[in-house]
């Protein structure tokens, strides 16, 4: 293997590549060009594909939490002026739609990975 690089520079390498969108099959070209054994590629890049997806599965988890408060914050905003019995009251549009939009991609990021 090569010297140049140790083992957890280019395990990030693959974790990396995997995360901007490059295939694994090129990630474990890429390796084994720099030195490593194709066995131990493919491992490096099958545990850096299981590491990107935990990681874009808490990313969505987190954006779906935010969404449902933003949605919420619209409601309680909506129903807290309507039921104060006033001549006119304030529809929060902008929390609601951008709540639940970020809320839908959210639970989409997380169920894809």
């Amino acid at each position: 293997m090569t010297n140049e690089m140790p083992l957890q520079a280019l395990y990030n390498e693959a974790l990396r590549g995997l995360a901007q969108g490059k295939s694994e099959m090129d990630m474990i070209a890429a390796l084994t060009f720099k030195g490593v054994p194709e066995v131990n590629a493919k491992m490096m890049v099958a545990a850096a594909h299981k590491e990107k997806r935990a990681a874009f599965r808490k990313a969505g988890v987190e954006a779906a939490v935010r969404g449902f408060g933003l949605l919420a914050l619209g409601v309680l905003i909506t129903a807290g002026t309507a039921s104060m019995k006033g001549s006119f009251f304030i529809v929060a549009w902008g929390p609601m739609i951008f709540g639940a939009w970020m809320m839908l991609k959210g639970l989409f990021r997380a169920l894809i990975g």
